[in-house]
């Protein structure tokens, strides 16, 4: 009876996207990962396919700027890419000038980065529709933060969808 309860409590978990975890950590049970959030951008916000980390206020030529990160489920945001393999998507991303990174946590993760009109980004993706997009306003503390939640994911076993 326990195994069956925890199955479908599993299957309920998967079935959302992102989550708050706590202490600064976000996790997808559906892709797999887990991240940590820096400091600067803990005031979360939990929406149905979206976390926004809010950052602190930048103004910039008397301009005042919120700085935020939406964290996003890959299939929720590239649902028609989610079928791709692994050189497709390369060059699906590197067509639509996107640079994919060197460097990544793990050797099963693909990262592509992007920095135009004004958004920063970065499109994480681990095969299958699994992984997760990062997007914010253009500024030297958000790209900052997004590498560095780049660095801090981990797959949990299996994760790995490449075919």
């Amino acid at each position: 009876m326990k195994s069956v309860i925890l199955a479908l409590v599993l299957m309920a978990l998967s079935a959302f996207g992102v989550s708050r975890v706590g202490g600064g950590k976000v996790n997808s049970y559906a892709s797999g990962f887990e991240l940590e959030v820096p400091q600067e951008f803990l005031n979360m916000e939990q929406y149905p396919d979206v976390i926004v980390a809010n950052g602190p206020m930048l103004i910039s030529n008397s301009t005042p700027m919120l700085q935020f990160i939406q964290i996003r489920e890959f299939k929720n945001y590239y649902a028609a890419q989610a079928t791709l393999s692994r050189a497709e998507m390369e060059t699906y991303f590197t067509s639509r000038r996107l640079v994919k990174l060197t460097g990544v946590p793990d050797p099963c993760m693909d990262a592509y980065a992007f920095d135009n009109r004004g958004t920063t980004g970065l499109v994480v993706t681990w095969g299958d529709g699994k992984g997760v997009t990062l997007t914010g306003p253009s500024s030297p503390l958000v790209k900052s933060a997004v590498e560095s939640i780049l660095q801090s994911m981990t797959l949990v076993p299996g994760a790995c969808a490449w075919n």
